[in-house]
């Protein structure tokens, strides 16, 4: 087996496909993409291997390699993304330290979780039982009874999961939809590892919309590149929607009607009707909440500025026409399933 000239890391590989820098004796990067079964855990797993130039596969994959092959891992066992350990600690308003406590687990247990490693199964599961919020005042129970809460802290904790958590819209309506599609109930192949966040999808199309025009129809489509583009490079997208292949319509978020739907009646976002000389009326949609997301990643920017640039100056029309060229489309559209990122997201080359 040939080994290849160079094995770039996770970070490495995003930097040079975002920048395409340049090897000192070549005038570019050149990848290339191979199904491969790569080994996680003693285990095996079909994932989309890079590997640079044009050289057979390395005896040592890393990476966004590796990260395929760790995602798949978690998806097979049920165990908790790094995302949500932080999403449920903060729903609950408790310090990583604190949760541990409560857990009956390591002082540092779960802000490891939250740097990526990966719990045991059990640890994992019992973390997860936390998205019923009865279950997590049963652990308020138990650790106030063996003393880890005092009555004033333990009051304020029960208080906040009885009044605030319950009141909050967000999560009721949330819990509304994760019942109708259970595809968005957590994080899966399907929706690109990433838990879908009412306020991270509304803080997109803020970021879109004041830079370009969106009609419902544009921003689903934008939307599918925005989020297919982010996995190829990190292997989770940035909303956490799934996508399904539309007859003659092109790619569009799974249930994407009634996503819409719900982000209107919180009041996330609104839905007008837009009068065009060329093309007539369409549904305008936009951001009409004050939400921003001061964490967006490099990468996230990149991908989304990049949506900006190439479908900008394009009407709703050319931007279905353009998705429905896509191979993901072809391959699919004749059929009802949503489209799976891994591996589909590798087979364009949009970002590239």
């Amino acid at each position: 087996m040939l080994i290849t000239k160079k094995v770039y890391t996770f970070n490495e590989l995003i930097d040079n496909i975002l920048n395409m820098k340049s090897e000192k004796k070549a005038e570019r990067v050149v990848f290339r993409r191979v199904r491969h079964s790569v080994s996680f855990k003693n285990e095996k797993f079909d994932v989309v291997c890079h590997c640079y130039d044009s050289a057979s596969l390395p005896e040592k994959i890393e990476g966004i390699n590796l990260k395929q092959a760790e995602s798949l891992y978690r998806q097979k066992y049920g165990l908790p993304f790094p995302e949500e350990v932080t999403m449920l600690r903060e729903r609950y308003g408790l310090t990583s330290h604190r949760l541990s406590e409560i857990l009956a687990m390591g002082p540092n247990t779960i802000k490891k979780y939250e740097r990526g490693e990966i719990p045991a199964p059990a640890l994992g599961h019992m973390i997860l039982s936390l998205y019923d919020d009865h279950v997590y005042t049963c652990y308020l129970d138990l650790a106030h009874d063996s003393d880890k809460l005092g009555d004033k802290e333990y009051e304020s904790l029960k208080r906040h999961a009885i009044e605030t958590v319950a009141a909050d819209p967000c999560l009721r309506v949330r819990s509304f939809l994760s019942s109708q599609c259970p595809i968005y109930e957590r994080p899966c192949d399907l929706n690109g590892f990433k838990y879908l966040n009412f306020n991270r999808l509304t803080a997109v199309v803020s970021y879109l919309g004041s830079r370009m025009k969106l009609t419902v129809e544009s921003l689903a489509r934008i939307l599918f590149y925005v989020d297919f583009a982010h996995y190829r490079l990190t292997c989770r997208s940035v909303t956490g929607l799934a996508y399904e292949a539309t007859p003659d319509c092109g790619m569009r978020p799974y249930q994407w009607d009634t996503v819409l739907g719900l982000l209107s009646m919180l009041k996330m976002v609104c839905v007008h009707e837009n009068f065009d000389q060329n093309t007539g009326y369409t549904a305008g949609v936009e951001s009409v909440c004050s939400i921003e997301v001061d964490d967006f990643s490099d990468s996230e920017i990149a991908v989304l500025e990049r949506a900006v640039k190439f479908f900008g100056s394009k009407n709703p029309e050319e931007t279905i026409a353009y998705s429905m060229k896509e191979a993901i489309w072809t391959k699919n559209h004749d059929t009802p399933d949503v489209v799976s990122y891994q591996p589909n997201a590798f087979m364009y080359e949009w970002m590239a």
